[in-house]
């Protein structure tokens, strides 16, 4: 008795072992099958899984981007923000800003420039965020300038505050449309007019960090004549020498 219980568990144990293998070759018999049915047709599941795969990967791109930029709302929706600021120099920033965006526009064709004159005065801003703010406004104007277009940032010191206009020649937006382009998850109302993958959450934070720095931001267009977004910063105050 004792050694009929010892041997017992093994044959199930057995089978158990032997029955992947019998799917394993039901499944290989079939693509087999498969492959001599429709010749080619291997290619053709490959290219279909392949496109699949891209698609898969875009969605994650976006639905990524959407998540950053809302926790990123959400950050500065919190009364607890705090701004690091810095006197800093705006051409720099402009510049710096341009250069990141400089192979995208180069393989659309579209100029890049920042207009500003010698001896600009420094501006009091938290460096990370007015970046922030240029990185916005010149992407959502790169997108929507067409071929052989141009953008640019204009920087000048008015009494003792910087103006800066970012503009391009682009589409321009509907009139019906300007009064909201700052409002969250805004896309224009002509769909022909929407970035592929958009979220409507640019503008939005850009505005945000305009409002966080006690500064406001407007915006000018026309549809077919470009469009123009401005704001203002105050003007690093130096103290007298002793």
């Amino acid at each position: 008795m004792g050694g009929h219980h010892g041997d017992a568990p093994q044959v199930p144990r057995l089978r158990m072992r032997q029955q992947p293998e019998r799917r394993l070759g039901v499944v290989e018999r079939r693509r087999e099958h498969d492959d001599v049915a429709a010749p080619g047709g291997g290619e053709e599941r490959h290219d279909s899984h392949s496109c699949a795969v891209a698609i898969a990967l875009r969605q994650t791109v976006h639905l990524s981007g959407l998540i950053d930029q809302l926790f990123e709302l959400a950050k500065l929706d919190f009364k607890g923000m705090t701004l690091n600021l810095e006197a800093l120099a705006p051409g720099d920033l402009a510049n710096d800003v341009l250069q990141k965006f400089r192979l995208t526009a180069e393989a659309r064709n579209v100029r890049l420039e920042v207009v500003a004159p010698p001896g600009l005065p420094q501006v009091d801003a938290d460096p990370a965020l007015l970046e922030r703010v240029f990185d916005n406004l010149v992407g959502n104007a790169l997108q929507h300038t067409p071929e052989g277009g141009s953008v640019s940032v204009r920087l000048a010191a008015v009494e003792a505050r910087l103006r800066v206009h970012v503009e391009d020649t682009g589409c321009g937006i509907a009139a019906s449309d300007v009064p909201f382009v700052f409002e969250r998850h805004w896309r224009p109302s002509d769909p022909a007019r929407r970035t592929p993958g958009g979220a409507g959450l640019g503008l939005a934070i850009a505005r945000r960090i305009l409002e966080l720095h006690g500064r406001s931001i407007r915006v000018e267009s026309e549809e077919g004549n470009g469009t123009r977004f401005s704001f203002s910063l105050p003007c690093t105050v130096r103290s007298a020498p002793a």
